[in-house]
């Protein structure tokens, strides 16, 4: 009896210390499981964004400080309550969160296993106004047997949403002036270049009537395909740098003709609100008159070049007060023996004209427009480094811009050098006859023409 009484007693003990060891082991797990409630509880109060954990009846067992903060609600208001009925102090926003589709989504939370992100919420706070809500919601992960909970969480993004409209609204104005301007505008959307805005002037351009928006470019325009402007508007999209091009050459297929045109053209990025380039706009001007008439000058002033160029005739022209040499033929820059010396003042590439005096017959022309004359002209110049005395025909006249104003001279001249010496010839020679016939000792008389003038 005593045996199984001590028996009885040691079984006891044994079991009374297994539970003191079991409650032991329970008050720990309590107790860790306290530190990491509240240890998730202070992440939580901690978080900026307002958060509700919601049980699996959607009543409200813990919101966090931000919560409490941004809806000006109260703990009494809203722990135990449904989140259909919270409500602030004054109860300005009583019941907005009683929303069926909201409501439906957080029911089929726990049953389904499901979660929300981004659904949005308008709602009107007393002390903010109109707020609008990003509402993210999921089960929280937590051991078998223990309650499911739902964590449910609020992003006010008002700012956001006002920054972006007001994007939105400054682009819509950019968008709406250059679609009026005078400039041929278009937007393109992707690599494929979808057309989402042209204006009248670009859908001109073009040629393929009203109907472009909706269709890439090349389905616009396929006549570009082997043209530099794909590739243009390839780079500007995947670069983001802009691409300019002046008078840049388009061959435009209009009613079954190819027509060139000429454009000066601005490629630049398209940016989102957030940056990210989503396509390219174009601007561009149409020069096409332009670059024709300064082709035509440009043919006008090559054949002029090629016919001083190659007139037998000596032709300079020359710039300013200083004389530059703007334009000199071979025979000119030949019959000077200076080689090439365009672009220099005559007075410093043939220094002997000045200490002639021709530097002032140039300079008087270009002062009062009165062209100079000369024939016969004798002319001292240092060719090829040697001196020598050369005659000219020459006549200095003043050049004019389309202003009228005087800009420079011309000077066209021959070289008469074996025509001038013969004169000369002739001349000393009648002089030489004159002094004989003057001195002679006998009479003699020279009748001349018709009407017998006495010549000598």
């Amino acid at each position: 009896m005593s045996r199984d009484g001590n028996d009885v007693t040691q079984k006891q003990l044994s079991t009374i210390e297994k539970l003191m060891v079991a409650n032991q082991q329970l008050m720990t797990l309590n107790e860790k499981l306290s530190a990491e409630i509240a240890y998730s509880a202070s992440i939580i109060a901690t978080i900026r964004e307002p958060l509700l954990i919601l049980d699996k009846n959607l009543r409200v067992k813990t919101a966090n400080n931000s919560f409490y903060k941004t809806f000006g609600a109260i703990e009494s208001a809203t722990e135990g309550h449904l989140i259909y009925e919270l409500g602030n102090a004054q109860r300005s926003w009583d019941k907005q969160w009683n929303i069926p589709e909201l409501r439906k989504l957080l029911e089929e939370i726990l049953p389904q296993k499901t979660k929300f992100t981004d659904f949005e919420v308008r709602i009107t706070l007393a002390n903010a106004g109109e707020r609008i809500m990003l509402l993210n919601a999921s089960e929280i992960t937590v051991e078998k047997g223990e309650e499911k909970l739902i964590l449910l969480a609020f992003e006010d993004i008002t700012e956001k949403v006002s920054a972006r409209k007001k994007i939105e609204e400054s682009n819509n104005r950019y968008h709406n002036i250059l679609m009026e301007s005078p400039f041929a505008f278009s937007i393109m959307k992707g690599k494929e270049m979808l057309v989402t805005h042209a204006n009248d002037q670009i859908k001109e351009f073009w040629g393929k009537g009203d109907d472009v928006e909706g269709k890439t470019l090349l389905e616009v325009l396929p006549e570009l395909i082997d043209q530099p402007f794909p590739a243009m508007l390839d780079s500007v999209y995947t670069t983001g740098k802009p691409v300019y091009a002046n008078e840049i050459l388009a061959r435009l297929n209009h009613n079954g003709k190819i027509e060139e045109r000429y454009f000066n053209i601005v490629y630049q990025p398209h940016l989102e609100a957030d940056e990210t380039i989503s396509g390219v706009i174009t601007i561009a001007h149409e020069v096409t008159n332009q670059v024709l008439a300064r082709k035509q000058i440009e043919t006008s002033e090559h054949r002029y070049h090629e016919l001083v160029r190659s007139s037998p005739s000596l032709i300079s022209i020359c710039k300013g007060e200083d004389m530059i040499i703007e334009i000199a033929n071979d025979a000119m820059l030949e019959s000077w023996g200076k080689g090439n010396i365009i672009g220099q003042s005559v007075f410093e590439a043939v220094p002997e004209s000045v200490e002639q005096g021709f530097d002032k017959l140039l300079l008087g022309v270009y002062n009062t427009g009165l062209s100079v004359q000369a024939y016969e002209s004798p002319v001292t110049l240092l060719r090829n480094g040697t001196k020598e005395l050369v005659y000219y025909n020459f006549i200095y006249q003043a050049q004019r811009n389309v202003n009228g104003q005087i800009e420079g001279v011309a000077i066209i001249a021959n070289e008469v050098t074996p025509q001038a010496e013969l004169n000369l010839k002739i001349k000393a020679s009648e002089q030489q006859f004159r002094s004989l016939v003057t001195q002679a000792p006998v009479a003699i008389c020279i009748f001349k023409g018709s009407d017998f003038v006495v010549e000598v």
